[in-house]
């Protein structure tokens, strides 16, 4: 072949490879076409139903909040028809999640996060609301309230089994919510995320403590027998450090549901002031608050401790004729006036209406004129008893508002002013552990719990016009060794000395100039910490009465005194134990007595979550 021929061949096939490349780069770009549409359909399909899933749940979020009112308010049908149209707009979220591209999209950076809140957000309602849609008709909060004197122990006992479901299933799913990672989410679902654990922890905080006491309240009313209990109406205007004066006493009987009202007693049934205690008392209880506590009835509220009171009546209870009791239920006028907005105005045989906004008033001040003791035929105690007993008549007579009963029976029990004891372990630990068992917590684990008590030493009940605020604070979060924990208690005394020179000696007390109040400040550290230091401020007088421990605390019971319109302020600053790390003590909380008025307590801790 000439080199012409040569030249000519390679000359036609460099003519030839930019066809050969060009038709490849066009296949190239085709396929590349062809994913992108692809890809861009896929997405679409995944936008279409994250979107479809989205407007699923922003519709059922909101409307599941709903659904407890609607449950706590006895709106039974309300409840049921809500709780449907929730599951068919969640369930609907789940079948958009359902496909598999949407489970590829979870394994993806940033966008997976999102994708898999959705669908958990999703199946969390639409699993919650299937259990509710089929038991919701049996949550009826009427099961729970007396009608003629008697509650239908049957109907309670299905209502807690259905509630038992759900507090199983939101409980469940509380968890899932909790685990869901957050750092990714786009605002627009970090919110109904937040409204969803909300409305789910709402269910789960009713729905568990009302399956257990569904569960415990036939035996309590007597189902398996009749049960006798005492109910003790603690007196606030003459404080004590677990309430009030406990002068006046009922005794009730409980039998297969029906609650009676048997018999009624008050201090002057007992022989006070005796010479030695009614019962042989703790030694750092007697170090403490000395023997006074055993041996006049008015004075077993002393210590913040209901275990300790229930065991002194006890005592008592020896000492004359009346029935034994099984139970002991605690509880203050401040806390029967939040009942009265469930039963509304109540009139009294003695011709007073006790309203909401009159009773506190009139059970702790205005009675003491009223009924002023070798004046008239009724003592205050006698009234106090009367008006007690028909409120309880008229709760037991049945309540119209269901949800109005069982929000004044949380507050007062929130507040403290609600104590129970049973004389059965598994009643008691129903409560363990919550101010209704009156004990204060035993360890710092779940909690760290400091206390600030107040008993009245004027003997009077000017008390009326005391009240107390509490800041405390605590480093537990930032410290390096031993977290400090400080408390600063403001008494407050109300009263002015010109109305106070008119009232009863009852009332304003025979050792003290009317107007003045002395109190007994009760300080109690956590538990295994001790009081560093503590100062009064603004006090007419001030003495250090004792000091010990109890309860596994470190105690100090101060005497303090306080002119009208002054204020007694009390600083305290305590330690914890430096063998304990700063990081092993729980939430700083503080409590104390359940006075007149609700004591605002606020608490700050250094650098923890919760500032």
């Amino acid at each position: 072949m000439t080199d012409l021929s040569r030249r000519e061949m390679r000359a036609a096939a460099q003519e030839r490879r930019p066809r050969r490349w060009g038709r490849r780069i066009g296949i190239t770009a085709l396929v590349l076409v062809a994913v992108g549409i692809l890809l861009a359909v896929l997405g679409w399909l995944l936008a279409e139903r994250v979107f479809a899933a989205r407007d699923s749940l922003t519709e059922a979020v909101p409307r599941a909040q709903e659904i407890p009112a609607l449950v706590l308010s006895g709106d039974v049908e309300g409840a049921t028809r809500t709780t449907q149209e929730v599951h068919d707009a969640a369930a609907d979220a789940v079948r958009q999640s359902d496909f598999w591209l949407w489970s590829l999209g979870e394994k993806v950076p940033v966008l997976g996060p999102n994708l898999t809140a959705v669908r958990v957000m999703s199946q969390s309602v639409a699993d919650l609301t299937e259990v509710g849609a089929d038991v919701i008709s049996a949550v009826d909060l009427k099961a729970f309230r007396p009608v003629d004197g008697a509650i239908d122990l049957p109907k309670l006992t299905t209502a807690g089994e259905a509630v038992g479901e759900i507090a199983t299933v939101a409980a469940d799913i509380d968890g899932e919510l909790d685990e869901l990672p957050t750092d990714d989410l786009m605002p627009q679902l970090t919110g109904p995320l937040e409204t969803l654990k909300g409305a789910v922890g709402q269910i789960t905080d009713f729905a568990g403590p009302l399956q257990q006491v569904a569960a415990a309240l036939p035996s309590i009313l007597g189902a398996d027998g009749p049960r006798t209990y005492v109910l003790m109406f603690q007196g606030n205007s003459e404080v004590r450090a677990s309430g009030g004066n406990p002068a006046a006493l009922a005794i009730v009987r409980a039998s297969e549901g029906r609650i009676e009202l048997v018999e009624q007693a008050d201090s002057y049934s007992f022989k006070n002031d005796r010479a030695t205690s009614v019962i042989p008392l703790a030694p750092e209880v007697e170090a403490i608050y000395g023997d006074t506590v055993g041996r006049w009835v008015p004075d077993m509220t002393y210590m913040p401790d209901f275990p300790t009171t229930v065991d002194i009546l006890k005592g008592w209870w020896g000492t004359v004729d009346l029935p034994a009791f099984d139970g002991v239920l605690s509880i203050d006028p401040v806390a029967l006036s939040y009942l009265l907005d469930a039963t509304g105005p109540i009139v009294l045989d003695t011709g007073e209406t006790l309203t909401r906004d009159n009773a506190v008033k009139l059970l702790l001040h205005d009675a003491y004129s009223l009924y002023e003791e070798g004046r008239t035929p009724l003592t205050p105690d006698d009234f106090f008893a009367a008006a007690a007993a028909r409120v309880f008549t008229s709760l037991m007579d049945g309540v119209e508002d269901p949800l109005a009963m069982m929000k004044g029976l949380q507050q007062a029990t929130d507040e403290g002013r609600i104590k129970f004891w049973s004389s059965v372990p598994e009643e008691r630990d129903l409560v363990a552990g919550t101010k209704l068992s009156g004990v204060l917590p035993t360890t710092n684990e779940t909690t760290t719990t400091a206390g600030a008590f107040f008993n009245d030493t004027t003997g009077s009940k000017m008390d009326f016009f005391m009240r107390a605020e509490i800041d405390a604070t605590s480093d537990q979060c930032v410290a390096k060794g031993a977290p400090t924990f400080d408390l600063t208690v403001r008494l407050i005394n109300d009263s002015v000395r010109e109305q106070a020179l008119g009232l009863p000696r009852y009332v304003t007390g025979p050792n003290y100039t009317p107007g003045d109040i002395a109190t007994d400040v009760l300080l109690y550290s956590p538990p295994g910490a001790k009081i560093e230091s503590w100062n009064v401020e603004g006090a007419a007088n001030v003495v250090v009465k004792a000091e010990g421990q109890h309860l596994g605390r470190h105690v100090i019971r101060l005497g303090v005194v306080t002119t009208p319109q002054t204020t007694a302020t009390i600083i305290t600053t305590m330690s914890g134990d430096p063998a304990v790390a700063a990081s092993d003590y729980g939430p700083f909380d503080v409590w104390t007595t359940p006075m007149v008025s609700a004591t605002p307590i606020a608490v700050t801790a250094k650098g923890c979550a919760i500032d």
